[in-house]
């Protein structure tokens, strides 16, 4: 404030340099701060007090969210192995759909048979198995557009959405080796080389889904339960 002699202030004393209106010169707080201009608490003219917000200053670094990370060796070897499940189970199903009749009996024992039925209807099995591909592959590339029950903050961003996309990746692996088995076995089943039963052994593979679904929620529980991340 300037100096006051009695009731009265001295503005003469004040020089028009000094009246003019005088900044912070650096943001250290990284909350806004106030100004108040100095001329307003002398000329009457003015309002009592004029304010400015203050945004944080222009050279305080921004966090940045990693949006995607890079694919790391692991998710690429794990598509890798996906991918060859799939061209192996496609190229089994277009081989022995074309040695099939134009109807077939298929029969999976204990009351679950279905005869004389067009071999059209096989195809469902390779339309499900490429669907499950793409749609699991889309889900991939836009994990760090999920909604998480756990915080995202710049320190443990890339590392939930890489458990993520490892946990996808996982699961598209699996699902293509159950439709692999599948598909083999199917047809194996209609040339009367296994037993109908082998087909329920798919089941075995639900063990895969469940060993995955648990790593993962470790993972997030891990990281929601660390202070430091």
């Amino acid at each position: 404030m300037h100096p006051i002699i009695g009731p009265k202030t001295i503005p003469q004393q004040l020089s028009k340099k000094e009246l003019k209106e005088k900044e912070i010169p650096e943001n250290k707080n990284p909350n806004a701060y106030i100004i108040v201009r100095q001329d307003s608490l002398i000329n009457q003219q003015l309002n009592p007090i004029e304010t400015y917000s203050i945004q944080d200053s222009p050279n305080k670094p921004i966090p940045i969210i990693y949006n995607r990370p890079s694919l790391s060796k692991q998710e690429i070897f794990i598509d890798l192995c996906t991918l060859t499940l799939f061209i192996y189970t496609f190229y089994e199903f277009v081989y022995q759909y074309d040695q099939l009749p134009s109807t077939v009996d298929v029969d999976f024992g204990f009351d679950s048979s279905f005869k004389s039925i067009d071999k059209e209807y096989l195809a469902l099995i390779l339309l499900g198995d490429t669907v499950f591909l793409v749609l699991l592959s889309i889900l991939q590339c836009f994990t760090h557009k999920f909604k998480y029950l756990v915080e995202i903050k710049q320190s443990n961003s890339e590392m939930i959405f890489r458990y993520t996309r490892y946990f996808i990746s996982s699961y598209k692996l699996s699902t293509m080796a159950l439709f692999m088995y599948a598909t083999v076995s199917i047809f194996k089943i209609i040339g009367k080389q296994w037993e109908p039963y082998t087909i329920y052994l798919s089941s075995i593979f639900s063990i895969f889904f469940i060993v995955f679904g648990v790593i993962y929620y470790k993972k997030m529980n891990y990281i929601a339960n660390n202070p430091f991340l």
